[in-house]
């Protein structure tokens, strides 16, 4: 079934971030490379390139018609819908602002000011735009909103369900991935993990933190995998992390296993500091997907074994809703 005259509208305007994010990356000089390491050092070029490449080739027109299509979408509403957006990946916020714009409310946004530059480009270029003028607001507080989406620390959640708690608000705190491992991995399946450990520093929900490992498994073939990567310790920040808990372990003596570079650790925690990749042993499989489930409120993706292949965490699909709830479906409800 073909969209409504207006879905097509608002899909064919989203569709032209696409070329605007390519026009950044083809232009070696723009100010995108700077003004977003000044706001966060952990927005290096690199993963600015990423983040504007996965955008471009997610935002097309097909793509974007199949995501919609399941929804029963009516023409543009008055109503406004606040979105308090985190910062911790390069466009993280977008998501939940395209959610809104093609649902057809308008859209108020409190960008974070560790992803502020991305944000506000991104939104200005869509307000230019006929199908979307006047209807989108950057503010450094919300007010008079119908609804809100807000994501944030655990602690920032609490915060919101109280001060939310009059309207309706799909609130949001810090979650983890884990990857289920069996020892008989590929040396490219490794690798392939790798990306899903350290792309954007492991600072994602999506970025893999836990590792679930049958009992006596070596780390030996990870390690040489992960020397792919080594050259992420260059980085001051990610290696002072590196080496501020490699200090903490050493002097308190708690065992751990790492390169010169990154941190291998058994522990209970779903929620590894940067740096460090945290493990815990499981005795079969079944085992394993228990564990999975005991602990799926904690959990935003899993590789490996029956779930995500290794290397896709960081590549969601347009319908991989963050903590599994469905934002187009509580806007519309």
């Amino acid at each position: 079934m073909a969209p409504s005259s207006f879905l097509k509208n608002r899909i064919l305007a989203i569709a032209q971030l696409s070329q605007f994010y390519r026009s950044m990356l083809n232009d070696e000089d723009h100010p995108v490379w700077f003004r977003c390491s000044q706001e966060n050092a952990f927005f290096t070029e690199d993963s600015i390139q990423l983040a504007l490449a996965t955008w471009a080739d997610a935002l097309t027109v097909e793509g974007l018609e199949a995501w919609l299509l399941p929804y029963e979408i009516q023409e543009n509403s008055e109503k406004v819908v606040g979105v308090v957006a985190a910062g911790n990946l390069p466009l993280v916020g977008l998501h939940d602002a395209l959610c809104v714009l093609l649902s057809g409310f308008k859209l108020q946004l409190k960008p974070s000011s560790s992803d502020r530059y991305l944000m506000v480009e991104s939104l200005n270029y869509l307000e230019g735009l006929p199908e979307f003028s006047g209807r989108i607001a950057l503010v450094e507080k919300l007010s008079e909103y119908h609804k809100v989406i807000a994501t944030g620390s655990n602690n920032t959640n609490r915060y919101f369900e109280v001060y939310f708690r009059n309207v309706p608000a799909l609130l949001r705190g810090h979650r983890n991935s884990v990857a289920i491992l069996t020892g008989n991995e590929t040396k490219e399946e490794l690798t392939n993990l790798g990306h899903d450990v350290f792309t954007y520093f492991g600072l994602g929900c999506r970025s893999i933190s836990k590792l679930l490992v049958p009992r006596g498994y070596s780390f030996n073939a990870l390690f040489e995998a992960w020397e792919h990567f080594a050259e992420i310790k260059n980085h001051f920040k990610y290696f002072n992390n590196y080496e501020y808990h490699l200090a903490g372990y050493l002097v308190n003596q708690i065992p751990f296993l790492s390169n010169d570079w990154v941190i291998i650790k058994e522990d209970d925690a779903w929620s590894s500091p940067i740096g460090v990749v945290y493990y815990s042993y499981y005795d079969s499989l079944e085992e394993a997907n228990t564990i999975i489930q005991q602990h799926e409120g904690k959990i935003q993706c899993v590789v490996g074994q029956g779930y995500f292949p290794l290397g896709s965490a960081q590549f969601p699909q347009l319908n991989d809703y963050a903590d599994g709830v469905d934002t187009i479906s509580f806007l519309l409800a």
